[in-house]
């Protein structure tokens, strides 16, 4: 009785289950976009993008795989999705900046339908660096500041000075990271720093792909800021520009 179940069982695996490249064609029009599926292929990309292809007559739902090999080996897997019912995918990783040579992720797609599996797309690879080398911005006195990269989860800052570098979310750091033990004028009165845009990875992935990249030190830039306070007045000797005064006069 046992053996007539199992045979059973067997039959409708051979029944129902999708034979691979069973005269499906493979999804075409593989493309990653960043906010709308019709926008033009790009190959370089500062977030991690979407991906869209055109539908495949029949298909129950697709299947979709993310590299760092063209030829998709397993110990190259970094993410993908077997239960996808739309021919889109918007994938759950922040990826970080890599490139390679000539690319240094790959993405395919397959359909599934009831008469069978398709072959995989053709591999798309792209790439992952930052849009542009932090600028300096205008800040006031006592803070520097920089135009924001897009893609950067944050920043090193590097104060020539004493040679000391420091990290922050924002697109702002404070020159008391510079002189904190160095009240003179000396330190104050010049600060030369760089800074560097960081990208950190979010999410799960299958492979050990690196956790954080980080994009190019900036040029030196250079801030003047005006003189400090001396260490035997309370009151900094800044520059003043001389005002009048208006008394007003008693009844």
């Amino acid at each position: 009785m046992s053996a007539v179940r199992l045979a059973a069982v067997v039959l409708a695996i051979l029944v129902f289950a999708p034979v691979a490249n069973a005269g499906v064609a493979a999804p075409t029009g593989v493309k990653p976009f960043l906010l709308r599926a019709d926008e033009a292929p790009a190959r370089t990309f500062s977030r991690t993008p979407s991906f869209a292809w055109k539908p495949v007559r029949g298909a129950v739902r697709y299947e979709f795989e993310l590299s760092t090999r063209s030829k998709f080996a397993d110990n190259a897997q970094i993410w993908g999705s077997k239960s996808l019912k739309m021919p889109t995918v918007a994938i759950p990783v922040r990826l970080p900046w890599m490139t390679g040579s000539p690319y240094a992720l790959w993405a395919h797609v397959r359909a599934v339908t009831r008469k069978g599996v398709s072959k995989w797309s053709a591999p798309y690879g792209f790439n992952m660096r930052w849009s542009n080398t932090p600028q300096a911005d205008a800040s006031p006195a006592g803070l520097v500041r920089w135009q924001p990269v897009e893609g950067a989860t944050g920043y090193h800052v590097w104060f020539l000075g004493p040679n000391k570098r420091i990290a922050t979310k924002t697109n702002v750091a404070d020159q008391r990271e510079h002189w904190t033990f160095h009240q003179d004028q000396a330190w104050t009165g010049v600060v030369r720093w760089r800074v560097r845009a960081v990208r950190a990875k979010i999410g799960a992935t299958l492979n050990g792909i690196p956790s954080v990249s980080y994009g190019p030190w900036s040029q030196t830039f250079v801030e003047f800021n005006p003189l400090s306070p001396s260490p035997r007045c309370p009151s900094p000797r800044w520059p003043q520009t001389p005002t009048r005064v208006r008394r007003r006069r008693s009844d």
